[in-house]
Order: C-alpha cells, then structure tokens, then sequence
C-alpha cells in the first residue's frame, strides 16, 4: 500500500511539474505577444494588443475546455462541438438575424444586444437537442457523429438559401462570420465573453470532481451516486456557453478544440479532469497565442492562423478515423 501511495504522489508531482512548464512556455508566449518590437507608441500598441490578447485567451481556453467535457461526456476523442454542428447553429442564426432584420425593416442592433441574442438562442438550441440526442441514443459514438454531421450539413444549407437572396452587403457579413478572424474584437462582445466565461470557469472547476465521476460512463456514474441526466445537461450547457462566446466573439474554428486536446492527452498522458482541463487551456493558449504571434511578428501575416489550426486538426481527426477502423 506504502508503495502505491509513494507511486501515486510520484506521478501527481510528475504531472504538476508538466502543467508548470506549460503555464511557463504559455506565459513566455503572452509576453511576447504584448511587448514585441515597441517603439515609442508603446501604449497604443499595448492597448491595441492588449484586447486582441484578452480575445485569443478567452477563445483559447473556451473551445479546449469544451472539447475536453463532450469528448468526457461521449466517451469518445473524435466527437467535438464543432463536428457535432455547434457552430453551424451560430451561423444559422447570425444569418437569420441578417436576413430578418432587413426583410422586416428593423434598427441596427447593437453588438451587445446581438451577442446576448446569439449566446442565448445557442445555448438553448444545443442543450435541449443534444441532451435528447444522448439520451435516446445511450451515447452510441457513430450515431452521433452521423446526426452531428446531417446536421451540420441541414443548418448550413439554410445559411446557402438564405444567403442567396439576401442584401448582398449582408451577404458579405454572412461570408466573413464563416471564417474566423483575431484582426478586431468589438469591446462590447468582449467584456460580456470575458465575464461569461469566467463565470462557467468557476462552476467548471467547482464541480471538477463531479466530471472525473461522470467521465467514467453512465452506468458507473449513477452506481457511484451522480445524478447522471442532470450533470450531463449542466455539463452540455456550460459546453454550450463557452463554445457560443468563443465563436461569437471571432467566428468559428472547427478543429481547434481537437487540435488541442488531443496534443494535451499525448504530453500530459492523463485524463484526470483536474490536471486534464487546465492542461488542455494552457496547450490552446500556446497553440492560439503562440501561433498568432509567429504569424505576425515573424512571418509577417503569411497566411491566416485559423487555415494553419483547421488543416493540422482536420489532419489529426482523419488519422484518428484511420487508427479507429484499423483498431
């Protein structure tokens, strides 16, 4: 018994000390986001830069964390919100405030009223659906997948329709809500992402071992007591919440999360949702801030940062899929 303590403390040690020196190389990478090749308009520069950073840590820390929970919650690391069509809400109901606005001759709405708009009907929609879709379907991984995806495929046929007999200056919103973009964060939207955010974090990290519990499959977590309708409903609405603030606030990136948590469970060789969930922020601060700033202060914007995420994550769920059907 002495033994398996010692060999336990050993590894929690071994994996604190891992989680440290992500933290390290994430803070390095903050750092020189903020204070690269200042002159002397540093505080411009710095509040410039500033805003965009609060952005990327938010988006970053959002769509890894949510990835984690429904890859927990589906028992699977294939699934993500995205490929399950979370973001395929956002854009039908961006193009259908679009669409209706003008059609019924209504005033600008402002960025903060639009934002609630979006986060609410998000949330909503995904929870009362996908609460469905894993209880009727006992969590069955490629029935999922499959109605994730015909559904992904329906709500971005709509956008199509719509898009086609819309305004076309509204049409050119529609196009740019498809692509992610960092280049500029309205405030309004930020500082609601921000406090929303930070809100799910702490119910997140509060019920932290309920989610070890839950992870564990349905069976086993009603046997050990978890009401397990319940947690996975409060679960998928906190998923919901963070990926709809992420991708209101910069659009959608549909392979991020996987990209992240998938290169966490290689370094971090735990799912322990402690050790696991702030593992998996700090990798997508890396991969998020860390990325942007190569791309703009040493490549000089060669290319687009979300291209670069979607192709090496959509790279990493093909050879997943591979390694599945060979297994």
């Amino acid at each position: 018994m002495e033994e398996m303590i010692t060999l336990y403390r050993t590894n929690r040690k071994t994996i604190q000390r891992q989680l440290m020196y992500l933290a390290i190389v994430a803070v390095i990478f903050v750092l020189f986001f903020l204070l690269y090749d200042l002159d002397t308009k540093a505080p411009m520069i710095l509040s410039l830069r500033g805003s965009r950073l609060v952005g990327l840590l938010v988006v970053a820390v959002n769509l890894s964390v949510s990835t984690a929970l429904f890859q927990g919650i589906t028992q699977n690391p294939i699934l993500t919100p995205s490929v399950m069509g979370y973001e395929a809400i956002y854009l039908v109901i961006v193009t259908l405030l679009l669409f209706l606005r003008n059609s019924l001759n209504l005033p600008s709405i402002s960025p903060a009223i639009l934002f609630t708009i979006q986060l609410v009907l998000m949330v909503l929609t995904t929870v009362t659906l996908f609460s469905v879709l894993l209880r009727r379907t006992n969590t069955r991984v490629y029935l999922l997948l499959l109605l994730g995806l015909i559904l992904g495929t329906f709500l971005r046929s709509i956008v199509s329709m719509l898009s086609a007999i819309m305004d076309p200056n509204e049409f050119m919103i529609v196009q740019d809500a498809q692509m992610a973009s960092f280049s500029l964060l309205g405030s309004q939207s930020l500082v609601l992402s921000v406090g929303i955010s930070v809100i799910s974090w702490i119910w997140l990290y509060y019920y932290r071992y309920q989610w070890n519990t839950l992870f564990l499959g349905r069976d086993l977590a009603i046997n050990l007591g978890i009401d397990y309708s319940k947690a996975v409903k409060f679960c998928l609405m906190n998923i919901a919440v963070l990926v709809a603030c992420s991708t209101a606030l910069v659009g959608p990136l549909m392979f991020f999360g996987l990209l992240s948590t998938q290169m966490t469970i290689y370094y971090l060789k735990t799912t322990e949702v402690p050790y696991f969930l702030p593992a998996c922020g700090l990798m997508g601060i890396i991969l998020l801030v860390g990325g942007q700033s190569l791309l703009e202060h040493v490549f000089n914007q060669a290319t687009i940062l979300p291209v670069i995420l979607e192709i090496f994550g959509g790279i990493i769920l093909l050879m997943m899929i591979k390694r599945g059907v060979k297994q």
